[in-house]
């Protein structure tokens, strides 16, 4: 049995400087916002 689950990433800006919205179906995640620094940097 397949799990099929979706999510939507909204990236404005630039890659260093920008930032985004994340989102998934299950609304777990709700246009949550994100950086390059909480992504990658620690």
């Amino acid at each position: 049995m397949a799990i099929h689950r979706k999510a939507e990433a909204v990236w404005n800006g630039t890659l260093r400087e920008g930032n985004g919205t994340l989102s998934t179906d299950s609304g777990t995640l709700n246009n949550t916002p994100f950086t390059f620094v909480s992504r990658f940097e620690e």
